[in-house]
C-alpha cells in the first residue's frame, strides 16, 4: 500500500507516490508556497471504491529543497457543513461556474459505472447532478 496522490505516476508511467509533491517543491519559488488539493490516503491502488476509514499515508519527499526554498505546504479536509451554504448560494447565484472542474456529470444511479470508470482511469472526476438541484 502507498499514498495516492491521486493514482500519481511518474514520466515514464511508473506509480510514483511521491513525485507530484517533490514537482512541486521542484517548481516552487522561494518563500513560496503549496497547496496540497488532492488526497494522500493509502490503500489499494486497483479499485474506485469507499474506504471504511482514513488510512495514513507515507510520502517521501526532498525535505532540503523544501526547507532550502523556505517554501510552505498547506492542506487539509474541507468542512463541508460549513462550505456547502456559501459555495450552493454563489452556484445558484451564477456567480461561480465549476463545471470546469469535473469532467463527467451523472445521476446517482449511474455512480456504480462512474466508479468503475475511475478504476480504470477513464475518468477523472464526476459530479452528482440530484434532481433537485438548480
Amino acid at each position: 500500500m502507498g499514498a495516492v496522490g491521486f493514482e500519481c505516476v511518474n514520466p515514464d508511467l511508473k506509480p510514483q507516490e511521491g513525485y507530484i509533491l517533490n514537482d512541486a517543491i521542484r517548481l516552487v519559488a522561494v518563500k513560496g508556497g503549496i497547496a496540497i488539493t488532492g488526497l494522500y490516503a493509502s490503500g489499494p491502488r486497483d479499485r474506485g471504491e469507499p474506504r471504511q476509514g482514513p488510512q495514513w499515508a507515507i510520502v517521501p519527499f526532498d525535505i532540503f529543497t523544501w526547507w532550502f526554498k523556505g517554501a510552505t505546504i498547506n492542506g487539509g479536509y474541507v468542512l463541508a457543513s460549513q462550505t456547502e451554504p456559501v459555495l450552493k448560494a454563489l452556484i445558484t447565484e451564477g456567480r461561480v461556474r465549476p463545471g470546469f472542474v469535473f469532467d463527467h456529470v451523472i445521476t446517482i444511479d449511474q455512480a456504480p459505472e462512474a466508479y468503475r470508470l475511475f478504476s480504470e482511469h477513464k475518468i477523472q472526476k464526476a459530479a452528482i447532478k440530484f434532481e433537485h438541484w438548480p
